[in-house]
């Protein structure tokens, strides 16, 4: 132990149990330390066979003090007798091995009376005294400037002989023994935890996509341990050695993982072996990357929480010091026949004697030419190296050790949404309508909502927080009861029901709360509010009256002047004169009386009010219903027609209709159909931009799910630029010939593509289509058409007649065609292009000659399409429907009917 204890104890650690107990005892947490002071050191320690024993020196502040303590002080582990005497003894022992017979004249060996003096404070009485003339002198150990010195003389018949010890080159060395005999507090002092929730950097931790993905990126955590030591008096020592600390001592007293231990012990030996001469911190960082997998549901990010915590450990301890030093062991007399000897243990006197005297002694090669061999035969001799070299003193001075733990760690938390919430909508779109019997209710609590962001996914993990209310059609609400539906509170479960308490249409709204939706992922001060939302759930409830059907009876034919004038009239009176009637029934089929109102199909060219009164702007066909006042309960449409005064053919032509104002329109829903007709040619050479829309060129129409006609705000987009220009009004222009295709957007909702196409040049276009002339028989020829038409990009018109209403006529003349007899005749006119523009497309006109004693039809080849209208009455396409046609007919277009007959509906679904 000699060698470890002088070469920097490198076998073992002399702190871990006294650092393990003293937290345990003296408390390590909570910032208080349970002992005043730390317990004082114990009389002796005995590590690994080597005994420390306490010599209770207050002289720690004073050098020269303390090491006369150290070398003075008696303990009865080593006999009771100072170290100094022990290095006295083993200098008498010595003297043996300069080969002189050093003894008196009686034959007594002078070293034997000498440590028996030395031992026992007198010479053994087996010793002949009588050459001993004054005995004995002792000088304790003194300092002496620069050493302390101990002597002891012997004043014999033939002379004066003097041993001297003389220590020097003092170095501390300071033990931390491990020992369960505890003598430390321990104060901590805990800076507060943060912990904040971060949304990472990295992309890897961030599903930006609309399918679940797997998430695989890395997060890094670091820890940081720091040691801070300094002790009493240490800069009035000089510092010999450290001591290594084993991987016990990081692992159990701070927590840190034990693969980590070493080198953390390795940092507080630094800051142990600094605190001698400065206070300064030794630290240590790690970082660990740990691995994250984690599945991520469409626009989610991964939320870590990062947590930062900065604790000090402060240990005050009596720490055990002892003294590393070199001994000169002197010989002298004043007679030449005890001669004088020299010898010297340097850097550390325990090691250099441990090590000549226990390990090399045996190889004869001490430098003092010392026979350690024969010297240790002598028992007293022997124990004197023993206990020198197995017994060290030690005495306390004040010390203090700080402890700085920081550590920054990333914990996987949550998945958070990415992009805020925009909108709401049904889980189940069936849930959009309701119908109901008056005193029926239902759970709101149980209607299942869905939020989306702004790319219209998923809002991840979307909770309802909000309420419903109950509103009128424009989305105000109703609180003074007056609707057909209540919202109150059930007393036993506290959910609300919506009670049906009267006939009606009602509607409930879901009202967002104000600060449950953040407007970012984290750390957010603004949430998102009912305004910031594009639409919301709205639920159309239907509280069913007391059943009762409609029926319509009768036949009624309105007329409009040439201009598009007349004055309105009522709709209803005797069927049985050319007006409508209306009949009401209840459940069991029984006529009864009932109020109605009436409501039309078509939005355009009729006005008819909830009181009947009819007006019309132009002829045509059009459809009427009778309903219930709360428009609930309704009849089948019914067909009406409008004639020109004068005669009872329509109107062929297709006058530009009234422009509506964008207040009265409306954006399409997921039940609009959208009906787009005709065709569209345009020029490139004569590139002027046009409208696309109008006579000869296309026609926009919606309908809701009961098939009525609405006015739609929409705008007009191209599916490519290359070749093609077109503004939202529908304005286009071409730079290239060919097949183009273009679609309206109304909303969040889009037409089919409907193909047009680009010529060299721009076909001449009819403004007005000529009207068909009203003839009477009278043997005299008869112009078939009026002379009303209107056209641009044309130099002339031109006409010809055929043998149907399909097959164009090959011959046409400017001539307008007459005829004499009684008869269906067959039309087609066009315009004859201008040079810059190309011929118009053929429109057909249906003509006749009626017999004088009967005007009427005997054919339905008069009736032009573009005044069928529409009698598709119930379509109730639940997706945004578009519905296009061309070909034939003066507009090249199809009845709606006719289209769906066909089949040529498209689902279009939001973008």
């Amino acid at each position: 132990f000699v060698k470890i204890f002088a070469s920097n104890i490198t076998s073992k650690s002399f702190m871990l149990f006294a650092l393990v107990l003293g937290t345990l005892l003296f408390g390590f947490g909570g910032g208080t330390a349970y002992a005043k002071d730390p317990p004082s050191l114990k009389d002796t320690y005995v590590i690994d066979g080597i005994t420390y024993y306490n010599i209770n020196s207050s002289h720690i502040n004073s050098p020269a003090l303390f090491y006369e303590d150290l070398f003075n002080a008696n303990h009865s582990s080593i006999g009771g007798i100072s170290l100094a005497k022990r290095w006295l003894m083993l200098g008498a022992g010595l003297i043996n091995t300069s080969g002189a017979s050093i003894q008196l004249a009686n034959g007594q060996k002078l070293v034997d009376i000498w440590q028996s003096w030395l031992l026992n404070g007198k010479s053994d009485t087996s010793y002949d005294r009588s050459y001993i003339v004054n005995g004995f002198s002792y000088s304790a150990p003194t300092w002496k400037g620069s050493y302390v010195e101990t002597s002891c003389k012997m004043y014999t018949d033939i002379g004066t002989a003097e041993l001297i010890a003389r220590f020097s080159d003092f170095s501390i060395v300071a033990l931390m023994p491990e020992n369960s005999d505890h003598y430390i507090s321990t104060t901590i002092e805990n800076t507060p935890t943060t912990t904040q929730t971060v949304v990472p950097t990295d992309l890897g931790l961030r599903n930006d996509t609309a399918i679940t993905a797997t998430l695989n990126a890395s997060v890094t955590n670091s820890y940081t341990q720091g040691f801070q030591t300094s002790f009493n008096h240490s800069a009035t020592y000089s510092y010999k050695e450290g001591l290594k600390i084993g991987t016990k001592f990081g692992m159990e007293i701070f927590g840190v993982k034990a693969e980590n231990s070493i080198e953390i012990s390795a940092e507080f030996q630094q800051s142990f072996t600094d605190g001698w001469s400065k206070t300064d911190t030794e630290s240590k960082t790690r970082t660990e990357n740990n691995g994250v997998s984690v599945t991520a549901q469409p626009y989610t990010t991964l939320l870590l929480k990062k947590t930062n915590t900065d604790t000090t450990t402060t240990t005050r301890y009596n720490c055990p010091v002892g003294v590393s030093y070199k001994v000169t062991l002197m010989y002298s007399s004043n007679t030449l026949s005890l001669g004088s000897y020299e010898y010297t243990f340097g850097g550390n006197a325990v090691s250099d004697l441990q090590q000549r005297a226990l390990v090399d002694g045996v190889k004869r090669t001490d430098p003092n030419s010392i026979d350690w061999e024969t010297f240790l035969k002598n028992n007293t001799t022997k124990e004197t190296v023993k206990l020198i070299t197995t017994h060290i003193p030690i005495s306390a001075t004040g010390a203090t050790t700080k402890y700085n733990s920081k550590t920054e760690l990333y914990q996987v938390q949550e998945l958070a949404p990415i992009y805020p919430l925009r909108y709401i909508a049904f889980a189940n779109e069936s849930n959009a309508t309701k119908n109901m019997q008056i005193g029926n209710y239902f759970i709101t609590d149980n209607i299942k909502l869905n939020g989306y962001n702004e790319k219209n996914g998923p809002y991840y993990n979307f909770k309802a927080y909000g309420k419903w209310i109950v509103t009128d059609s424009n989305g105000q609400e109703i609180k003074d009861g007056s609707s057909a539906v209540v919202l109150e509170k059930d007393s036993a479960s506290g959910q609300t029901k919506c009670r049906a308490v009267k006939g009606g249409k009602a509607y409930l709204r879901f009202i967002i709360d104000d600060k449950s939706y953040p407007m970012q992922t984290v750390n957010s001060t603004k949430y998102v509010t009912k305004d910031d939302l594009t639409k919301t759930a709205v639920m159309e409830i239907n509280v069913d009256e007391e059943a009762v059907t409609y029926e319509v009876s009768g036949n009624y034919i309105g007329f409009v002047d040439a201009e598009g004038n007349a004055n309105p009239e009522n709709i209803e009176g005797d069927e049985y004169n050319g007006y409508l009637a209306v009949h009401a029934y209840d459940k069991t089929g029984k006529e009864i009386t009932a109020s109605h109102i009436w409501d039309q199909k078509e939005m355009s060219g009729i006005i008819l009010q909830e009181n009947g009164f009819v007006k019309f702007s132009r002829a045509g066909r059009y459809h009427v219903r009778a309903m219930s006042p709360s428009r609930i309960h309704y009849s089948e449409w019914k067909e009406i027609n409008a004639e020109y005064m004068g005669g009872d053919d329509g109107d062929t032509s297709e006058e530009e209709e009234e422009e509506i104002p964008d207040e009265m329109r409306v954006d399409a829903d997921a039940d609009t159909v959208f009906v787009i007709e005709g065709n569209f040619v345009g020029g490139v050479t004569s590139a002027d931009p046009e409208k696309i829309e109008g006579l000869q060129k296309l026609k926009v129409k919606a309908y809701d799910s009961a098939g009525k006609e609405i006015p739609l705000r929409y705008t007009w987009e191209s599916e490519t630029t290359d070749g093609i220009t077109i503004t939202g009004d529908g304005t286009v222009s071409f730079t290239k010939t060919g097949l183009y295709h273009v679609r309206i957007k109304s909303g969040e909702y889009y037409s089919d593509w409907v193909a047009i196409s680009a010529e060299k040049f721009a076909p001449a276009r009819f403004t007005r289509i000529p009207t068909a002339t009203k003839n009477t028989y009278d043997g005299t020829a008869k112009i078939l058409v009026n002379a009303d038409d209107k056209y641009e990009g044309g130099i002339r018109l031109m006409y010809g007649l055929s043998s149907d209403d399909v097959t164009e006529t090959t011959e046409y003349s400017s001539e307008m065609p007459e005829a004499v007899e009684v008869g269906n005749y067959h039309v087609w006119c066009k315009v004859t292009g201008d040079g810059t523009h190309s011929d118009s497309t053929p429109v057909y006109i249906a003509a006749k000659i009626s017999a004088k004693e009967d005007d009427t039809d005997d054919t339905d080849d008069t009736d032009d399409d573009s005044n069928k209208g529409s009698d598709a009455s119930d379509n109730t396409q639940k997706n945004p429907v578009t519905i296009s046609s061309s070909g034939g007919g003066c507009n090249g277009g199809m009845s709606f009917a006719g289209i769906i007959l066909f089949g040529l509906i498209s689902i279009r679904r939001r973008k």
